[in-house]
């Protein structure tokens, strides 16, 4: 199953219908890396927001979450203030992007919800009215992403371009010049590489309507190139016809259980069935999925579990190394604590400030004076001694934050061997293991202990 960008453009279109104008009742956390909203439009509905790896998704839930986790995340607490209460007055999707934008107005001011569905880089990001970050679901700090930081007051910005053809703006020429630039053997393929907003999914289904096969190999395909453009114009214009036709593909025998969801006819299925939203669609879709796998509700809730405690320690890296002390600034306290000494003479009781010779704090000689702050209740003296305090009390943190850092470093490393133990667990034996894993390293920092490798024993 993919959640691309035509799923998120029907959904769009769903929860402008139904939510639009309705006010938030209730916020609540299913999970470490999911948030649901209970909006009131006329009726009750519930907004799912996840981040989850395996199934990133924003949808319409048919049942009331519940809340997943031991206590309110930060994010979740900024929800309650904003969110709670405030009116949704816009959903928007930029275009062939997995992204939703809520725009909420309340008591405290405009706010915007950002979901990204991204796969395992998917996220949930409150910005407010200025577009700066208040929090998220998963915090990355400039250590993970120099060019997205996604931390409280930073600056917001959106996923990079893929630098991929606009699947609208496609002529036959153009389309046959993407083909030939591959090497991949299969037709869909070619298509997820170098059209935008192209899934695998919708790459199947251009490649059989316009060449009758989802598997047909690409040498064979390039008769078939107009008709490919026929077939892309007709499902990417649909963000602007509203066309929708939610569908469910079953397997091919009687009986067979759902396996794929799409927001248009699925032809290359043998066996399908219309629904009445794209949200259902996908819920039962995931459900059915979920019901073939017995542990799911096992494996999906030590996931959680996991993934709260992540998200606690990244969150913990990102302050230690917001806290790291860069050798300059040891440089300039301990200069400034020289400069007073030496300047004492001249500095006069009550004096807010004094300027230095700029080569009193190791610059050249005959430029402009530097300006030293002074605390006027203070002596000459006692300023100075300010000074080399805070430099001693940043030296002493610069020598222990690096081994806090690299222990927090290790930690997160573990638990992220722990979510693909949880996702390749093949019995309930292996899960159980798993949570007694985490109830063995606690929440209080490191575990101490190797991540397994690949194969060996939980």
């Amino acid at each position: 199953m993919y959640y691309d960008t035509l799923t998120m453009a029907a959904v769009r279109d769903e929860l402008a219908e139904r939510l639009v104008g309705g006010r938030v009742q209730r916020v609540v956390q299913p999970s470490a890396l999911a948030v649901a909203l209970e909006v009131y439009a006329g009726e009750r509905h519930q907004l799912l927001l996840s981040a989850e790896a395996q199934d990133p998704l924003v949808i319409l839930s048919g049942l009331k979450p519940r809340r997943g986790v031991e206590a309110p995340s930060p994010l979740e607490l900024l929800l309650r203030k904003y969110v709670r209460g405030a009116r949704l007055e816009a959903v928007e999707q930029p275009p062939l992007e997995r992204i939703l934008r809520f725009g909420f107005r309340g008591e405290e001011g405009p706010v915007t919800l950002v979901c990204e569905i991204m796969g395992r880089y998917s996220n949930v990001i409150l910005l407010d009215g200025a577009g700066t970050i208040m929090d998220a679901l998963k915090r990355i700090p400039p250590s993970l992403n120099r060019y997205r930081t996604i931390l409280p007051k930073h600056d917001y910005l959106p996923p990079p371009p893929q630098g991929k053809e606009d699947p609208r703006l496609l002529t036959p020429g153009v389309l046959a010049g993407i083909l030939r630039r591959s090497d991949e053997r299969l037709l869909w393929r070619r298509l997820v590489q170098g059209v935008g907003g192209v899934s695998p999914i919708v790459a199947r289904e251009i490649a059989h309507r316009a060449a009758g096969s989802a598997e047909v190999p690409a040498d064979e395909a390039f008769g078939h190139v107009e008709e490919m453009v026929r077939v892309l114009q007709d499902l990417y214009h649909r963000p602007e016809t509203h066309a929708w036709a939610p569908c469910i593909a079953y397997r091919e025998a009687e009986g067979g259980a759902p396996v794929a969801y799409a927001p248009y006819p699925l032809a290359q299925y043998p066996r399908t069935a219309p629904v009445a939203s794209i949200s259902a669609a996908i819920e039962t879709v995931l459900a059915a999925r979920a019901a073939l796998d017995p542990y799911e509700e096992a494996r999906r809730r030590v996931r959680g579990l996991v993934a709260e405690h992540l998200a606690r320690q990244e969150a913990r890296l990102a302050s230690l190394r917001e806290g790291l002390v860069p050798p300059e600034e040891l440089e300039r306290l301990q200069a400034y604590g020289n400069a007073i000494l030496a300047m004492a003479w001249e500095i006069r009781p009550g004096q807010a400030e004094v300027r230095v010779d700029p080569e009193l704090l190791g610059g050249e000689a005959g430029g402009e004076p530097a300006v030293i702050p002074l605390d006027p209740r203070l002596s000459a003296a006692e300023n100075a001694q300010v000074y080399f305090g805070r430099y001693r009390k940043r030296q002493a943190a610069g020598e222990e934050v690096p081994a806090l850092v690299r222990e927090t470093e290790l930690e997160i490393a573990y638990l992220q061997q722990l979510l693909t133990d949880v996702d390749l667990a093949p019995d309930r034996p292996s899960l159980d293991r798993v949570e007694a894993e985490l109830r063995e390293a606690g929440t209080g920092g490191s575990t101490g202990r190797r991540a397994p490798a690949r194969g060996e024993p939980l």
